[in-house]
């Protein structure tokens, strides 16, 4: 096994390690584990000598990266107004949203869900798999590991889990319609992020709608319950 296939493992171990530390070990610091994985993968990066190109934090692509995550936030705030005028729409949000929802939307989402997910799945562990394979391979890889990494936060509370249970009914069968659904939505979400990841050569457009996702959909919980 080469380097790059150690450093693959060892990113793994790593993201595993602090997803179980983030839902089960240490629930409620959430922002601590995300900064530690966040600099054990900087290590990692520095260890398997991947390039910033590479990371998709290239500077050649900052500007490219800027313009689409500009067409991304304007779509998705597009959709966002539609949402909140739309009966039907309206009627999905559950709550309530823990703790001090615009700390979340402003704080804890960019900093704490979007700079480290991104950084690990469409970064570092992009980068080590599209060494080793296709660019395809590399997409889908790090899609079907993202869904398995929301496997936990599937299994606690929160709106976005209560809005399922509203549509499924909750008990065993809308546990398991939930976990499936979200693992589902998670990777296909995945697929987009890595694709926008790999097109414009940048982790900055995957970046801006990861937010507009999480960030609108909790904004969206709290106007809507006021």
């Amino acid at each position: 096994m080469g380097s790059t296939g150690r450093a693959l493992i060892v990113t793994i171990v790593a993201m595993v390690t602090a997803n179980v530390s983030a839902h089960l070990l240490f629930p409620g610091h959430g922002l601590i584990v995300a900064a530690c994985l966040f600099a054990v993968l900087i290590g990692i990066a520095l260890w398997a000598g991947l390039s910033m190109g590479e990371l998709g934090l290239g500077r050649a692509t900052w500007a490219r990266g800027m313009r689409w995550a500009l067409w991304i936030l304007i779509g998705a705030l597009a959709v966002f107004v539609v949402a909140l005028l739309l009966p039907w729409t309206r009627n999905l949000a559950s709550g309530p949203v823990p703790g001090d929802p615009w700390v979340r939307v402003l704080l804890t989402i960019p900093l704490g869900t979007v700079l480290v997910e991104e950084f690990a799945f469409r970064g570092v562990l992009w980068a080590l798999l599209r060494r080793r394979y296709t660019p395809r391979a590399a997409t889908l890889g790090s899609a079907v590991l993202f869904g398995l990494w929301h496997v936990l936060s599937a299994l606690g509370g929160g709106s976005a889990n209560a809005a399922v249970d509203t549509v499924s009914g909750g008990g065993l069968v809308g546990s398991v319609i939930r976990i499936a659904g979200t693992v589902l939505f998670t990777g296909a979400a995945g697929v987009l992020f890595a694709e926008l990841r790999y097109r414009s050569g940048s982790l900055i457009p995957s970046m801006a709608l990861h937010w507009a996702v999480n960030g609108l959909g909790v904004a969206f919980v709290v106007i809507v319950l006021g």
